[in-house]
């Protein structure tokens, strides 16, 4: 053999040592545990639980009486009077104000109201008579204070239901109609 040929051999003889002492390092070092971190709690244990077979309490030194030896109370003894406990006066129910006085409310509120929204339905709100135009508007005006499409596109089909069921087509009779959509 040449001296290249076994210069090289012995290059090869090297590394593959050098690759198996690593490898039996790094295969010890994950094989070896660390012990688990103290706890900051201290454990408790709870008391043990009588077995089957175990009595729960200590032994008593005494017999255990029997209801005839107890004997009960005199039934003919006179019961104390409770004193008399005053009813409070039902609640006022509160009678609500009138669908005029509620859309007046409303209206005010809106006009107050600095956003589109408010805006917009105090406007379709105002109108004589609700046709498809004004359908298309209250959509319009719910998509541009971004409530979402398919949220205004339920509240509009909904409101058109209430419509039909109610049997109206003015926004004055309509107006309690949104207020509960």
């Amino acid at each position: 053999m040449e001296l290249v040929e076994i210069v090289i051999l012995a290059v090869v003889i090297a590394l593959a040592a050098v690759g198996l002492v690593g490898g039996l390092v790094v295969g010890s070092r994950k094989k070896r545990k660390l012990p688990p971190p103290p706890s900051s709690t201290p454990t408790i244990t709870p008391p043990a639980e009588p077995q089957v077979g175990e009595e729960a309490e200590t032994p008593r030194d005494e017999a255990r009486r029997t209801i005839d030896e107890v004997g009960l109370p005199d039934a003919t003894a006179p019961a104390e009077e409770a004193p008399a406990v005053e009813v409070p006066a039902p609640p006022a129910l509160e009678v609500p104000e009138p669908t005029e006085g509620r859309l007046v409310r409303l209206r005010a509120r809106l006009a107050r109201s600095q956003n589109s929204l408010g805006k917009g339905l105090l406007t379709l709100l105002s109108r004589d008579n609700l046709d498809e135009d004004t359908w298309e508007e209250i959509e319009d005006t719910l998509l541009t204070a971004d409530v979402g499409v398919a949220p205004t596109q339920e509240l509009v089909e909904r409101l058109r239901e209430r419509v039909r069921v109610l049997g109206t087509r003015t926004p004055r009779t309509c107006a309690p109609c949104c207020a509960k959509s």
